[in-house]
């Protein structure tokens, strides 16, 4: 079933595929009349008849009447509903703002700065950085380090079940290892 419209041209897609008319919110399909839509501009009033297949639709016939008068194409002047951006004017949708979104990313980014007191009689610490981490933080990993190594060398040596015995063994090998490492860690 075919309907046939005379309206004003809102919008043009590139190529010329499509329009949109005044009085509808969806785009019409010209794509089998890409010739006859270039010369169609934005404003001019056309009479078309199109066809809808699901959710397109389809334009058969266009034909382009003229301008379309003036006071059909202008809308009426949109009116200002409560306050606006302080640099383009845009109507802010929450007033608590004094710029819109657009203007308040395009203004550089200024890092917040804070003034810390520093007290230079305080005797400073001996601490050279290092890209291991912190004096403690390495003995707390060498330690770890040294603990895994004893429980690992005593989860094969199948001792008895006197705990006393277990305890004492896993010690004298922590303490060996953890000296063995500190020993050659320069090296």
């Amino acid at each position: 079933m075919s309907e046939t419209v005379k309206a004003v041209v809102t919008a043009k897609v590139k190529g010329d595929k499509a329009i949109k008319v005044e009085g509808y919110d969806n785009f019409f399909s010209t794509t089998f009349l890409t010739a006859e839509v270039a010369k169609i501009n934005k404003g001019d009033l056309v009479e078309f008849t199109y066809t809808k297949k699901g959710i397109f639709f389809n334009v058969k016939t266009i034909t382009k009447l003229g301008e379309a008068p003036s006071s059909v194409t202008k809308g009426p002047e949109p009116t200002q509903e409560g306050p606006s951006c302080s640099v383009c004017g845009k109507v802010l949708k929450n007033p608590a703002y004094s710029k819109c979104w657009g203007c308040k990313d395009k203004e550089p980014k200024v890092a917040a700065t804070t003034s810390k007191v520093v007290d230079d009689s305080a005797p400073k610490a001996a601490f050279v950085p290092s890209k291991y981490g912190s004096p403690e933080d390495i003995m707390g990993k060498e330690v770890g380090c040294a603990a895994g190594c004893a429980a690992q060398i005593l989860s094969g040596a199948g001792l008895g079940g006197d705990t006393e015995a277990v305890l004492e063994t896993f010690r004298v090998l922590f303490d060996g290892i953890l000296t063995h490492m500190r020993a050659t860690k320069g090296e």
